[in-house]
């Protein structure tokens, strides 16, 4: 044992000698004594080895080493001296007391629970073979002395305490040829992992033979037989080669020694940087040759094969070593290879894919992708639905391919297809759902339905509206969307979605800085948000077009947001600020053209509109379609149309039939043309002036508005077939390039006008038939209006209020109305052609107290001011039919069917049948719900289960005055008891009733024994019984019952009328649907007055 050197400096001598002569006291700081330690380390080469190979390891003493020492709550650390051999060195530092001690090497470590702590899990090897990062590593726990030391076993146990020493393996392996520098190697044995970084290292330079040393832990490891061994090593690019096996017998890996492991030849490359492909351990995918056999995996196996694994990025590739992507799933008809696609917040730049069926990165997605960028993608496709990231997201195929798509981004990428592009994907359909998704400064184009990010979604099968495809917060910007068609046909392109069929819904998406065009006038049905929409309907909300959009229309049907609304889709909250252009028919800032009882609700506009015949601030024309609180403002209309059928107004062009305008409104816009038909909020309402509209337009107004038309030309509306109700003009002008100009309507026919006002200037232009309110007047009926504003520029029969009268039929009605005018009569000409009570012109007091003297309503007007003013009253939708196809059928445009297959049932009806070949169209009634305000929320195969699930947001949630449950027809083909039936249609109706919302309930229609769907095929006593057990609950709980089977059944008392069952003995026809209305209707007058 080498002697206890204790030092002490002269200066701390000096320091104790002086201590007694200071005046004052001073603590003094203790004398720390100087230890110097003696440590060997032994020259051990013992191993354990799978694979001996004779090789050891030399430890040695290096400059800069360092013991701590520690004892308690004592920690010192030992320096190595200058004189040090291999294996013996002397570590100066300061006296440690006490009777036990941990001594650990390197010193480095702070603490015990530091060193013990360290798995060495990171190391770093500079070269081929070199050993200079490995450190010897020791613990002499517990010992009684550390001044000199053996760090082995042996001297450990003979001073009381123990010895953990870290080991080694040497590992040498033969690479695969053509692999040079590697990056990396790793080790998992049987679970405990261990991994070195490798720098400097050409494999190439050594036959393909890797060594390579990593340290391991404290203790020793074992290695239980049967335990799976893994070795990996890996490139600059990720490129991984490794190799797997089993260890036949237990081995243990000593703690302090060195390990072996030789592998000749049987490393071989990875497929993927790691992972298994199931959920909890996904394919790691870092370079494009990983991402390509990914790709390679998928088109491997059958095509009829069912799987599913899971991938994830780990860095950002670059594809454009992949000279043709090949999709993942596009091959076959069952569309069964899923995936879950985590791309991790990584890109994917310069994607090729050409000429593939479903050209596009998943081909037919089956499953999920997400966390992923797009980028410079590049797609061709010669047939068929492309887009960059599925060119099918979710299949058709049994309709039961769900796919999703969480935040996605396509960016910079160009999508070419030879019929139908998305931006994003082709076809979204079967319960897709696409969610905070963007496609950005990307071009589409190509013929048929072309979408910015879609170019058609839709949902199909017997569960198809059970989770229908949604979008949500998913946006389109700087995007280039052209349709190539040359050919007229089914085209549909939009700036979001080219084409919706069924139930599909937008909530909260954008489309922003995006130009939509075509190539040819062949192109119809363009919107800024969707080309067009068909079938059972689809639901926007909270979407919108902004003001950097243009949508540029060569054919009919153009809108800022909707090309063609063709079925009951619902519009609420969205927005368009494009800018709009077509030399063709039926341009809107929003819509095209609405029909099918579409519904809009609290939506605006705001964009430029030019256009050539049916152009609308709003919509272009409107048919059976219904439009609550809408509003066009700041906007500046041209038309270029000059003719009759120019049909052009603030808010609609033309509202044919069926339509119901409330709470809409026009303002700060300009409208100018030379055509004829011109309203500042319609252009002309009605068809016709000689048979009901079934139009309501009530509380709409236009404000600060300048209006400038040819003939029949109106501050409100131009033409007027059809009633007016509670509405106005303030501010604002219009002028007239032709007679028959209005302050309120140019030219009003059949139609009454009541609680209406205008302060328009009327601008006559020295045309005739110009007044205050109406240019001419036939036999509409006008009460309680009025009209303040300016005349000038008048020509020949100029009247405050009505320029002229004319009868055809009966003559004109005006009661109680007032023109505040100082010098005008109230009409310029005819007024024996009217009949008139209370007619009032001149400036006598206010507009007000002659209102007061005329007794217009207090709950209809403000009186207190100068001039009256509209009061707000509170609206709610008057009813909400709920159903299945029965109901959703109503409410159809018309349906066409091919005799050979559907053969028409009842007489040809040429009312509302059309024949062209073997197909017949039939007409159904979609205007009885458009112009009564009611709501259709049909939807075809349901059954009452179905209809429960949605009946919060449905019905509830929209507060109508009523609703109208008629259900059960689906419930009885599949088989669900007539207990369970009324159980379901009990529970929707008491929801209602607790929300305070009136139920009708009604029977189930009849039903032929020969409908196919029904099994056994005579449903009608099972029918019946479940009316029955219907009406008595109705009754028990006072709701209202609506009896339409005793009207449509049979002589048999079983099966639906022959006169009514339309083609497969369930669906009535129209004639069907008529008795029905005669039915339901008077229940309905009844709730909504009461």
């Amino acid at each position: 044992m080498k002697r206890l050197t204790v030092i002490f400096t002269f200066a701390a001598l000096v320091s104790v000698l002086m201590a007694p002569s200071c005046r004052k006291h001073t603590d003094l700081k203790p004398v720390v004594p100087q230890v110097t330690i003696h440590a060997t380390v032994p020259d051990e080469a013992t191993k354990v080895a799978l694979t001996p190979d004779g090789d050891g390891l030399h430890l040695a003493w290096e400059a800069g080493d360092a013991l701590r020492v520690i004892s308690g709550s004592q920690s010192e650390q030992f320096a190595i001296k200058d004189g040090f051999t291999d294996h013996e060195a002397s570590f100066t530092g300061s006296a440690v007391s006490g009777t036990s001690f941990d001594i650990i090497y390197p010193g480095s470590f702070a603490s015990v629970k530091e060193a013990e702590a360290s798995d060495f899990g990171y190391q770093v090897q500079d070269g081929n073979g070199s050993t200079a990062h490995l450190r010897y590593a020791a613990l002499l726990a517990g010992v009684d002395n550390y001044t000199d030391i053996a760090f082995s076993q042996e001297w450990a146990a003979a001073h009381g305490g123990s010895i953990k020493r870290a080991g080694a393996i040497k590992m040498e392996l033969t690479l695969p040829a053509g692999v040079t520098t590697v990056s990396g190697v790793s080790m998992d044995l049987g679970g405990r992992k261990l991994a070195l970084a490798l720098q400097n290292v050409d494999v190439s330079a050594s036959a393909q033979v890797l060594t390579a040393y990593l340290m391991t832990p404290w203790e020793d490891m074992e290695i239980a037989a049967g335990s799976q061994v893994e070795i990996r090593v890996s490139d600059p690019e990720d490129n991984i080669y490794g190799i797997t096996f089993s260890v036949a017998e237990p081995k243990t890996l000593r703690a302090g020694r060195v390990s072996v492991f030789k592998v000749p030849n049987n490393i071989e490359a990875y497929k993927f940087a790691g992972g298994s492909g199931t959920e909890s351990d996904p394919w790691l995918i870092a370079n494009a040759r990983q991402l390509q056999n990914m790709s390679a995996l998928y088109n491997a196996a059958a095509d009829d094969a069912q799987f599913k694994y899971w991938f994830r990025l780990l860095k950002d590739i670059d594809a454009s070593s992949i000279s043709n992507w090949e999709p993942l799933n596009y091959r076959g008809s069952t569309w069964l290879k899923a995936i879950d696609f985590d791309g991790d917040g990584h890109t994917i730049s310069n994607l090729k894919c050409s000429g593939y069926t479903y050209a596009s990165f998943a081909g037919v997605q089956f499953g999920d992708i997400h966390d992923v960028t797009f980028s410079n993608a590049t797609i061709t496709n010669g047939a068929s639905w492309c887009g960059v990231v599925a060119g099918f997201l979710g299949s058709a195929a049994n309709y039961s391919r769900p796919a999703s798509c969480t935040n996605v981004t396509v960016t910079g990428s160009s999508v070419t297809g030879a019929k139908n592009a998305g931006g994003f994907a082709g076809h979204v359909v079967t319960k897709g759902t696409v969610t905070g998704c963007s496609v950005i400064n990307t071009m589409v184009k190509g013929p048929g339905y072309v979408g910015g990010f879609a170019a058609q979604a839709d949902i199909s099968g017997v569960d198809k509206y059970e989770v229908p495809v949604i979008f949500t917060d998913c946006t389109v910007d700087e995007v280039i969307v052209t349709n190539t068609s040359t050919s007229a046909g089914a085209l549909f392109t939009g700036g979001f979605v080219g084409y919706t069929y069924q139930a599909v819904s937008c909530i909260g998406c954008q489309v922003k800085n995006t130009t939509v065009s075509s190539a040819s006038a062949a192109v119809q049905n363009m919107g800024g948000f969707v080309g067009g929409t068909d079938y059972a309907g689809a639901n926007f909300q909270g979407c919108s077009v902004d003001a950097g959009t243009t949508v540029n229309g060569k054919g009919n049907h153009t809108g800022g947001f909707v090309g063609f609304a063709n079925v009951p889709d619902a519009y609420k909250e969205c927005r368009s600020e494009a800018t709009v252009s077509s030399p063709a028919e039926y341009t809107g800032a929003f819509a095209g053209y609405a029909a099918g009882a579409s519904t809009f609700t609290g939506c605006s506009a705001c964009g430029n509109v030019t256009g050539y015949l049916h152009v609308g601030g709003f919509v272009g024309c409107a048919e059976n379609a219904s439009f609550t609180d809408c509003c066009y403002e700041n906007g500046l209309l041209t038309v270029s149309g000059a003719t009759k059928g120019t049909q052009s107004g603030g808010f609609c062009g033309y509202a044919t039939s069926g339509v119901t305008f409330q709470g809409c409104c026009v303002k700060d816009a300009t409208l100018t043309t030379a055509g004829q038909r011109i309203g500042g909020f319609v252009g002309q309402l009605g068809s016709s002036y000689n048979s009901s509209n079934n139009i309501t337009l009530d509380q709409c107004s236009v404000v600060n508005t300048a209006v400038t038309g040819g003939l029949n030309t109106g501050a409100f509306v131009g033409v007027q077939y059809d009633n007016v109700s509670r509405s106005y003009v303030s501010g604002g002008s219009v002028t007239a390039k032709g007679a028959h100009c209005g302050g309120f309507s140019g030219f009003s026919q059949h139609g009454s006008i009541s609680d209406c006002f205008s302060t328009a200037s009327t601008v006559g232009g020295g045309q005739s038939q110009v007044g205050g309110f109406i240019g001419i007047l036939y036999d509409s009926h006008v009460s309680n209006c009025y009209a303040a504003g300016s005349l000038s520029g008048l020509g020949s029969d100029t009247g405050a209020f009505v320029g002229q009268c004319a009868l055809q039929g009966s003559p004109g009605v005006i009661d109680n109305c007032i023109a505040w005018s100082a010098s005008m009569p109230f009409f310029g000409s005819n007024p024996a052609e009217a009949v008139i009570t209370n007619g009032y012109a001149g400036v006598e007091g206010t507009v007000s107290s002659q209102a007061v003297s005329q007794g217009w309503s207090s709950a209809v007007w403000d009186l207190g001011g100068e001039q009256p003013l509209l009061l707000d009253v509170p609206r709610r939708i008057p009813a909400i039919f709920v159903g299945d196809s029965i109901t959703w059928q109503w409410a159809r445009n018309s349906g066409t069917y091919d005799q050979s297959k559907y053969p028409i049932l009842i007489p040809f009806n040429s009312a509302y049948m059309t024949q062209s070949g073997n197909n017949i169209t039939v007409k159904f009634h979609p205007q009885f719900f458009s112009g009564h305000g009611y709501i259709d929320k049909g939807i075809s195969g349901q059954n009452t289960t179905q209809m429960l699930a949605r009946f919060d947001k449905d019905v509830v949630a929209l507060n109508p005055q009523a609703v109208v449950i008629m259900a059960g027809t689906n419930d009885l083909a599949q088989g669900v008891s007539k207990e369970g039936i009324v159980a379901n249609i009990a529970a929707m109706a008491e929801k209602a009733d607790a929300a305070g919302i009136k139920v009708v309930l009604c029977t189930i229609t009849p039903c032929n024994s020969n409908y196919s769907a029904l099994s056994p095929k005579n449903k009608g006593p099972h029918i019946i019984a479940v009316n029955e057990m219907l009406k008595s609950y109705s009754d028990s709980k006072g709701f209202i019952w609506c009896d339409y089977w005793t009207h449509l059944v049979a002589d048999d008392g079983l099966a639906l009328h022959p006169n009514y069952c339309l083609y497969d003995y369930l669906h009535p026809g129209p004639d069907g649907y008529d008795v029905m209305e005669g039915i339901i209707q008077p229940i309905l007058n009844n709730i909504l007055t009461n």
